[in-house]
């Protein structure tokens, strides 16, 4: 059975969202563009998380170990922050706990 998808909300509703999380000027600044430019692709749950862990990828090179570790725990809640469909959101849950647990 092929993996539902949705369509990411516009730039601005997308970026509201990510700030529901954390809303702090250095994440606005180098973490959220890596997500906000990808507003409006339809995507299905592993696309979602693949998403979030190369934003957080680029905005973590160079950061210490301990920054990376408490944002990559954070990634489920910017999955549910910004997914309503909650197959999808299930889907993108596993990915990243799969990924977490291979780590």
């Amino acid at each position: 059975m092929p993996s539902s998808t949705i369509t990411l909300p516009d730039h601005d509703e997308l970026l509201r969202r990510l700030k529901s999380v954390d809303d702090s000027p250095e994440k606005i600044a180098k973490f959220y563009p890596a997500i906000t430019d990808r507003a409006g692709s339809t995507l299905n749950g592993t696309g979602i998380a693949v998403t979030l862990a190369l934003g957080a990828k680029k905005y973590l090179d160079g950061q210490p170990q301990i920054v990376s570790a408490v944002v990559m725990r954070e990634l489920p809640e910017y999955v549910c922050a910004i997914v309503d469909d909650p197959r999808v959101r299930q889907e993108a849950l596993e990915v990243l706990a799969a990924s977490a647990a291979g780590s």
